[in-house]
Protein backbone atom coordinates (compact mmCIF):
# COMPACT_ATOMS: atom_id res chain seq x y z
CA UNK A 1 0.00 0.00 0.00
CA UNK A 2 1.28 3.37 -0.76
CA UNK A 3 2.73 4.92 2.38
CA UNK A 4 0.59 7.96 1.88
CA UNK A 5 -2.92 6.19 1.78
CA UNK A 6 -1.28 4.34 4.67
CA UNK A 7 -1.31 7.76 6.90
CA UNK A 8 -4.23 9.28 5.39
CA UNK A 9 -6.04 5.90 7.01
CA UNK A 10 -3.99 6.57 10.08
CA UNK A 11 -5.11 10.53 10.05
CA UNK A 12 -8.65 10.30 9.00
CA UNK A 13 -9.04 7.80 11.63
CA UNK A 14 -7.59 10.55 14.46
CA UNK A 15 -9.32 13.70 12.65
CA UNK A 16 -12.51 11.59 13.00
CA UNK A 17 -12.11 10.33 16.28
CA UNK A 18 -15.28 8.51 18.39
CA UNK A 19 -18.63 10.29 19.23
CA UNK A 20 -19.57 10.76 22.51
CA UNK A 21 -21.60 8.24 24.51
CA UNK A 22 -25.08 9.56 25.49
CA UNK A 23 -25.39 9.37 29.25
CA UNK A 24 -29.07 8.76 31.27
CA UNK A 25 -30.51 11.77 33.07
CA UNK A 26 -32.87 11.16 36.24
CA UNK A 27 -35.12 13.72 36.58
CA UNK A 28 -34.96 15.32 40.22
CA UNK A 29 -31.19 13.81 40.86
CA UNK A 30 -28.54 16.30 41.19
CA UNK A 31 -26.34 15.53 38.30
CA UNK A 32 -22.97 13.37 38.50
CA UNK A 33 -19.91 14.77 38.15
CA UNK A 34 -18.29 14.15 34.38
CA UNK A 35 -16.09 11.14 34.54
CA UNK A 36 -12.25 11.54 33.59
CA UNK A 37 -11.76 9.69 30.20
CA UNK A 38 -8.56 8.24 29.40
CA UNK A 39 -6.56 9.81 26.66
CA UNK A 40 -7.85 8.08 23.58
CA UNK A 41 -4.37 6.73 21.95
CA UNK A 42 -3.61 5.13 18.85
CA UNK A 43 0.15 3.34 19.01
CA UNK A 44 1.53 2.63 16.05
CA UNK A 45 4.71 0.06 15.41
CA UNK A 46 7.32 0.98 12.97
CA UNK A 47 10.72 -1.29 12.02
CA UNK A 48 12.86 1.51 12.30
CA UNK A 49 13.21 5.39 13.13
CA UNK A 50 15.35 8.44 11.36
CA UNK A 51 18.17 9.56 13.57
CA UNK A 52 16.81 13.40 13.47
CA UNK A 53 13.79 15.27 12.22
CA UNK A 54 15.76 16.66 9.37
CA UNK A 55 14.40 16.77 6.06
CA UNK A 56 17.83 15.00 5.27
CA UNK A 57 16.97 12.22 7.40
CA UNK A 58 13.61 11.19 6.83
CA UNK A 59 13.27 10.18 2.88
CA UNK A 60 14.18 6.12 3.59
CA UNK A 61 10.95 4.66 3.39
CA UNK A 62 11.87 1.17 4.17
CA UNK A 63 11.43 1.53 7.91
CA UNK A 64 7.76 2.90 7.54
CA UNK A 65 8.51 5.84 9.77
CA UNK A 66 8.08 8.34 6.95
CA UNK A 67 4.86 7.22 5.97
CA UNK A 68 3.66 9.10 9.80
CA UNK A 69 5.52 11.86 8.39
CA UNK A 70 2.38 14.06 8.25
CA UNK A 71 1.35 13.38 11.56
CA UNK A 72 3.69 16.71 12.16
CA UNK A 73 4.20 18.11 9.37
CA UNK A 74 2.77 20.08 6.83
CA UNK A 75 3.97 21.16 2.98
CA UNK A 76 2.41 23.39 0.61
CA UNK A 77 0.28 20.59 -0.64
CA UNK A 78 -0.05 16.72 -0.25
CA UNK A 79 -1.95 13.61 -2.15
CA UNK A 80 -4.92 13.02 -1.85
CA UNK A 81 -6.70 9.38 -2.02
CA UNK A 82 -7.14 9.43 -5.87
CA UNK A 83 -3.66 10.57 -6.58
CA UNK A 84 -4.26 14.27 -6.93
CA UNK A 85 -3.27 17.23 -4.81
CA UNK A 86 -5.05 18.75 -1.81
CA UNK A 87 -4.25 21.71 -0.04
CA UNK A 88 -2.23 22.38 3.05
CA UNK A 89 -0.44 25.31 3.93
CA UNK A 90 -1.17 26.82 0.40
CA UNK A 91 -4.30 28.80 0.08
CA UNK A 92 -5.10 27.43 -3.14
CA UNK A 93 -2.53 25.54 -6.00
CA UNK A 94 -1.74 28.05 -8.59
CA UNK A 95 -2.84 27.35 -12.52
CA UNK A 96 -2.35 28.72 -15.54
CA UNK A 97 -6.32 29.88 -15.07
CA UNK A 98 -5.63 31.87 -12.55
CA UNK A 99 -2.80 33.78 -13.26
CA UNK A 100 -0.50 31.98 -10.61
CA UNK A 101 1.44 29.98 -13.21
CA UNK A 102 3.29 32.55 -15.51
CA UNK A 103 5.17 31.40 -18.46
CA UNK A 104 8.51 33.63 -18.94
CA UNK A 105 9.74 35.12 -22.47
CA UNK A 106 13.46 33.11 -21.77
CA UNK A 107 11.03 29.87 -21.11
CA UNK A 108 11.21 29.91 -17.28
CA UNK A 109 7.84 29.23 -15.03
CA UNK A 110 6.51 30.95 -11.97
CA UNK A 111 4.59 30.19 -9.86
CA UNK A 112 2.78 31.94 -7.19
CA UNK A 113 1.38 30.54 -3.76
CA UNK A 114 -0.74 32.38 -1.85
CA UNK A 115 -0.42 30.82 2.06
CA UNK A 116 -3.17 30.57 4.61
CA UNK A 117 -2.64 33.29 7.48
CA UNK A 118 -3.89 30.84 10.14
CA UNK A 119 -0.89 28.80 10.62
CA UNK A 120 0.97 28.28 13.83
CA UNK A 121 4.34 26.48 14.50
CA UNK A 122 3.75 24.17 17.61
CA UNK A 123 5.42 26.85 20.27
CA UNK A 124 2.66 29.03 18.91
CA UNK A 125 4.72 31.11 16.71
CA UNK A 126 2.79 32.27 13.45
CA UNK A 127 4.01 30.95 10.41
CA UNK A 128 5.01 32.82 7.00
CA UNK A 129 6.23 32.85 3.84
CA UNK A 130 9.18 33.88 5.09
CA UNK A 131 9.92 30.60 6.69
CA UNK A 132 9.73 28.89 3.69
CA UNK A 133 12.51 31.81 2.22
CA UNK A 134 14.82 30.20 5.15
CA UNK A 135 13.67 26.45 4.13
CA UNK A 136 15.06 26.68 0.74
CA UNK A 137 18.44 28.29 1.83
CA UNK A 138 18.75 25.63 4.45
CA UNK A 139 18.37 22.99 1.68
CA UNK A 140 20.31 24.46 -1.14
CA UNK A 141 23.25 25.63 1.17
CA UNK A 142 26.45 23.96 1.35
CA UNK A 143 26.75 23.74 4.70
CA UNK A 144 24.05 21.45 5.44
CA UNK A 145 23.94 17.43 4.40
CA UNK A 146 21.14 17.95 2.41
CA UNK A 147 20.91 16.04 -1.23
CA UNK A 148 16.79 16.84 -1.85
CA UNK A 149 17.68 20.78 -2.20
CA UNK A 150 20.63 20.57 -4.40
CA UNK A 151 18.68 18.45 -6.83
CA UNK A 152 15.65 20.99 -7.00
CA UNK A 153 18.28 23.06 -7.22
CA UNK A 154 18.69 21.93 -10.44
CA UNK A 155 15.22 22.82 -11.66
CA UNK A 156 14.55 25.82 -9.60
CA UNK A 157 16.13 29.48 -10.21
CA UNK A 158 14.62 31.01 -7.42
CA UNK A 159 12.42 31.16 -4.21
CA UNK A 160 11.38 34.34 -3.16
CA UNK A 161 8.75 35.84 -0.19
CA UNK A 162 7.02 38.22 -1.84
CA UNK A 163 4.57 39.55 1.47
CA UNK A 164 4.11 37.47 4.78
CA UNK A 165 1.00 35.26 2.78
CA UNK A 166 2.82 34.87 -0.97
CA UNK A 167 5.92 32.77 -2.05
CA UNK A 168 6.86 32.81 -5.67
CA UNK A 169 9.08 30.20 -7.09
CA UNK A 170 10.58 30.45 -10.75
CA UNK A 171 11.88 27.37 -12.11
CA UNK A 172 14.50 27.51 -15.19
CA UNK A 173 11.72 25.63 -17.32
CA UNK A 174 8.98 24.39 -17.58
CA UNK A 175 7.99 21.30 -15.10
CA UNK A 176 5.07 18.65 -15.21
CA UNK A 177 5.20 18.44 -11.73
CA UNK A 178 5.65 21.77 -9.81
CA UNK A 179 2.70 22.08 -8.34
CA UNK A 180 3.53 19.05 -6.26
CA UNK A 181 5.54 21.15 -4.06
CA UNK A 182 5.04 19.08 -0.46
CA UNK A 183 7.21 18.86 2.43
CA UNK A 184 9.43 16.29 0.06
CA UNK A 185 10.59 19.06 -2.29
CA UNK A 186 10.52 21.95 0.35
CA UNK A 187 10.43 21.06 4.20
CA UNK A 188 9.47 24.08 6.14
CA UNK A 189 11.79 25.40 8.95
CA UNK A 190 11.26 27.71 11.53
CA UNK A 191 13.44 30.71 11.06
CA UNK A 192 12.60 32.08 14.21
CA UNK A 193 14.64 29.19 16.14
CA UNK A 194 17.29 28.24 13.25
CA UNK A 195 18.28 31.31 11.74
CA UNK A 196 20.73 32.82 13.64
CA UNK A 197 22.31 29.34 14.73
CA UNK A 198 22.64 29.03 10.86
CA UNK A 199 23.95 32.10 10.19
CA UNK A 200 26.45 32.42 13.01
CA UNK A 201 27.69 28.18 13.31
CA UNK A 202 26.74 25.90 10.57
CA UNK A 203 27.74 23.29 12.66
CA UNK A 204 25.71 23.74 15.50
CA UNK A 205 23.26 24.07 13.13
CA UNK A 206 23.29 20.69 12.41
CA UNK A 207 23.61 19.45 15.45
CA UNK A 208 20.77 21.28 17.27
CA UNK A 209 18.75 20.14 20.10
CA UNK A 210 15.63 21.09 17.19
CA UNK A 211 16.23 18.04 15.52
CA UNK A 212 15.62 15.97 18.21
CA UNK A 213 14.15 16.95 21.65
CA UNK A 214 13.29 20.67 20.93
CA UNK A 215 11.59 19.90 17.49
CA UNK A 216 7.91 21.66 16.43
CA UNK A 217 6.67 21.79 13.14
CA UNK A 218 2.88 22.36 11.68
CA UNK A 219 1.14 19.51 11.74
CA UNK A 220 -1.73 18.29 13.76
CA UNK A 221 0.33 16.59 16.24
CA UNK A 222 3.33 17.82 18.37
CA UNK A 223 5.97 15.58 19.57
CA UNK A 224 5.89 15.40 23.73
CA UNK A 225 8.56 12.49 23.55
CA UNK A 226 11.70 11.64 22.06
CA UNK A 227 13.59 8.26 22.37
CA UNK A 228 15.54 5.87 21.07
CA UNK A 229 12.52 3.56 21.10
CA UNK A 230 9.70 5.24 21.03
CA UNK A 231 8.39 8.64 20.13
CA UNK A 232 5.47 10.21 21.39
CA UNK A 233 2.97 13.04 19.71
CA UNK A 234 -0.11 14.88 21.33
CA UNK A 235 -2.34 16.86 19.52
CA UNK A 236 -2.45 20.14 18.51
CA UNK A 237 -5.02 22.08 19.54
CA UNK A 238 -4.41 25.08 17.22
CA UNK A 239 -4.12 23.09 14.18
CA UNK A 240 -5.42 24.87 11.17
CA UNK A 241 -7.38 22.13 9.83
CA UNK A 242 -9.39 21.44 13.48
CA UNK A 243 -8.12 20.30 16.75
CA UNK A 244 -7.34 16.42 16.54
CA UNK A 245 -10.30 14.26 17.78
CA UNK A 246 -7.20 11.38 18.67
CA UNK A 247 -5.26 12.61 21.93
CA UNK A 248 -2.12 11.25 21.14
CA UNK A 249 -0.18 9.19 18.77
CA UNK A 250 2.24 6.77 20.70
CA UNK A 251 5.33 5.45 18.28
CA UNK A 252 7.17 2.73 19.25
CA UNK A 253 9.86 1.32 17.01
CA UNK A 254 11.89 -1.75 16.72
CA UNK A 255 12.33 -3.71 20.09
CA UNK A 256 10.03 -1.31 21.61
CA UNK A 257 7.51 -2.33 19.65
CA UNK A 258 7.56 -6.12 20.73
CA UNK A 259 8.11 -4.76 24.13
CA UNK A 260 4.55 -3.06 23.63
CA UNK A 261 3.35 -5.97 22.52
CA UNK A 262 4.41 -7.63 25.18
CA UNK A 263 2.79 -6.32 27.71
CA UNK A 264 -0.09 -5.70 25.83
CA UNK A 265 -0.11 -9.57 25.19
CA UNK A 266 0.01 -9.94 29.09
CA UNK A 267 -2.81 -7.53 30.01
CA UNK A 268 -5.45 -9.24 27.84
CA UNK A 269 -4.33 -12.35 29.47
CA UNK A 270 -4.64 -11.46 32.82
CA UNK A 271 -7.99 -10.17 31.80
CA UNK A 272 -9.27 -13.68 30.64
CA UNK A 273 -7.89 -14.98 33.43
Amino acid sequence: MHPRRTLLGLVLTGLLGCAPVAQDVVVGARPAEPAQSAPKTIVVGVLAGTPTFAPWDSSNPSSGGPALTELHVSGLVTNDPVGGLDRRLARSIPTLESGRIVLLPDGRMRMVWPLRNDVKWHGGTPFTSDDLLFSWEVLSNEATPSTSGRKWGQLIDSVTADDPQTLSVTWKTTYYAAADFSERVLWPLPRHLLGETLRRDPEAFRNSPYWTTDYVHLGPFRLSHFGIDSLTFDRFDDYFLGRPKVDRIAVRVGRGWERHRGVHERRRHRRRG
